[in-house]
């Protein structure tokens, strides 16, 4: 229900943003040997399951790809939560700092 209510409000541009920057950060992280490792033996585990070898890679491949759009998303979520509990911070204080002036002068009508 809550992640459902929070497709429908939160800001698509400024998450799919976010995404986007955090798919390029993460992406870097396809040029290190532990990612060909990682690649490498999920394949061979695909392999194994039946597959023949071309589409284990091409399977294994899809697989990061997928967990790193995973990654991006849930940091874009954590990015806009982080972003609001700053705005909902800073109301707070710019509440403290509002000029309280008791009581108000002049007579309330009724009808």
């Amino acid at each position: 229900m809550g992640i459902q209510l929070w497709e429908q409000v939160r800001p698509r541009a400024a998450t799919q943003r976010l995404d986007q920057y955090h798919q390029s950060v993460l992406s870097v992280y396809t040029r290190s040997p532990w990612f060909n490792e990682a690649v490498a033996d999920l394949a061979t585990r695909l392999s194994h399951a039946g597959f023949d070898m071309h589409s284990a890679q091409q399977g294994a491949l899809a697989r990061m790809y997928s967990m790193l759009n995973t990654q991006a998303q849930a940091l874009s979520y954590i990015d806009v939560y982080w972003l609001l509990s700053l705005i909902s911070v800073s109301m707070f204080f710019l509440c403290l700092l509002a000029k309280n002036e008791p009581g108000g002068s002049g007579n309330i009508h009724m009808h």
